[in-house]
């Protein structure tokens, strides 16, 4: 499972199945060839394999503003 891919002074990590992993870390019987820009190049089972993080589908949209709430019997 990807969790997340870090960029820090050029390099990137991830975590990859809870764990922080760079490119050449083994996890079990994972091998993370390269950590992408948004995912992993690992190999298992003697096969070469990717995960991207997902992205969402939906955007997140700003909030209505309303009127001030004041307390009651109180003219704003």
């Amino acid at each position: 499972m990807l969790s997340a891919v870090l960029s820090f002074n050029g390099k990137r990590s991830a975590i990859f199945n809870g764990r922080v992993v760079t490119g050449g870390s083994v996890i079990g019987a994972y091998t993370i060839d390269s950590v992408l820009e948004d995912g992993v190049r690992y190999r298992y089972a003697n096969s070469m394999h990717e995960l991207h993080l997902a992205h969402p589908s939906t955007t997140f949209k700003k909030p209505a503003v309303g009127p001030a709430r004041v307390a009651s019997g109180v003219e704003p």
